[in-house]
């Protein structure tokens, strides 16, 4: 799956997200016909064998300049629309409509016709965000040259693409301004499991979009914190540290199946009477507890052992419990690109913080030693 983030320089949006629930849209006032491109964007997008109509008539149900609504598919026998029911206390499940402005539409031609004179990439599926771009490639055979070079040139044939709308800008050279900011985002699908998966984050980024700019108190960017003197970043209901007496999930093999017990109906009665549970959860036990601490509507602080990247937003499962309140992450300060292996003294670290936090949370007088405060600047390493 491969990310292009718009070009701050370029300020208008490539498309519009909102709640169709709400704003029913009136698409067909917004439908542009293909033979209305201008012959600017024919000569760069369509070979000299094809006509406009005949590149149309390929493309699927969304037409250049089309509205699209990006919604997962419904089962069979399902209604046409298939969300998730909001929990108690959760704000409503707006259902997310995409609609393509001009620079979005002819952004997506620009993909689609791209990725046509590419026999060796398939582009297997397209997500057009406000200021990003979402999509999922595979690469059918060799490539000659590095991948970069690839995206460079889908890049170069989009800014020229969208630069044929009247007014567009353009640098102190008098080139087009280019649509897209340096470099991308990239990661690698390995299997089956993880294309799902980046399938559904994909379908489901309208949604989480919305969410965001509906309930924008629930995704502010991370915060620091300092627990007895160490410094770390967090993300989610910081409230959680102050409000409510975390309870430390931590299994040992050690433990006799009677203790384990009496530990796990512990911490189903603090998950059924709103207090967090704290914990990395690294073991398959600890997993389970929180599995069911979230199905009995629990609170979670999670430990995790590895920073926030740059631009993080929480996805999945974390996105919908930051939404309802009732996660909070906590991690180092830096964030480590290559998966780092976690041993028995890391985890034993790890377990370490979830009890500080337990205790400091738990203690007045201990307060002073568990702090919030702006991430930036950064304490010195």
């Amino acid at each position: 799956m491969i990310t292009l983030g718009k070009n701050p320089a370029y300020t208008a949006p490539f498309c519009r997200i909102f709640d169709a629930a709400l704003n029913p849209p009136d698409f067909t006032s917004a439908r542009r016909r293909s033979d209305e491109l201008t012959p600017g964007i024919k000569r760069i997008l369509l070979p000299r064998n094809a006509s406009v109509r005949d590149k149309a008539g390929t493309a699927g149900s969304s037409v250049p300049g089309a509205p699209a609504v990006s919604l997962p598919a419904s089962p069979p026998g399902a209604p046409a629309v298939s969300l998730p029911a909001s929990p108690p206390g959760a704000p409503a499940v707006p259902l997310p409509a995409v609609e393509l402005s001009d620079s979005g539409a002819f952004l997506r031609a620009g993909f689609r016709d791209f990725f046509r004179t590419e026999s060796a990439i398939l582009l297997k599926k397209i997500v057009v965000m406000p200021d990003h771009v979402h999509f999922i490639i595979h690469v059918r055979e060799y490539l000659p040259t590095h991948l970069g070079r690839y995206i460079s040139r889908l890049k170069t044939v989009c800014t020229l693409a969208v630069s044929e709308l009247p007014g567009y800008p353009v640098d102190t050279d008098g080139n087009p301004l280019h649509i897209f900011e340096d470099n991308y985002h990239d990661r690698i699908i390995r299997n089956d499991s993880m294309l799902e998966t980046e399938r559904h984050y994909l379908d489901d980024n309208p949604r989480r979009y919305l969410l965001r700019k509906q309930h924008p108190e629930y995704f502010s960017s991370p915060v620091r914190i300092t627990i007895n003197g160490e410094h770390y970043s967090a993300f989610g209901n910081i409230l959680l540290l102050k409000d409510i007496h975390p309870e430390p999930v931590i299994i040992s093999r050690r433990y006799t199946t009677e203790h384990l017990s009496r530990l796990k109906a512990g911490w189903e009665e603090a998950a059924r009477s709103r207090k967090a549970l704290v914990s990395p959860f690294i073991s398959k036990p600890e997993k389970e507890i929180k599995k069911a601490a979230l199905e009995s509507g629990g609170r979670i602080i999670e430990i995790l052992d590895n920073g926030f990247p740059e631009r993080y937003k929480p996805s999945g499962t974390a996105f919908d419990l930051c939404l309802e309140g009732r996660l909070l992450q906590i991690a180092p300060l830096v964030y480590e690109t290559s998966k780092i292996p976690l041993t028995r003294n890391r985890a034993l670290e790890l377990n370490a913080t979830a009890r500080q936090i337990a205790t400091l949370a738990a203690t007045p007088a201990a307060a002073g030693s568990l702090r919030v405060g702006p991430l930036s600047p950064k304490p010195p390493l």
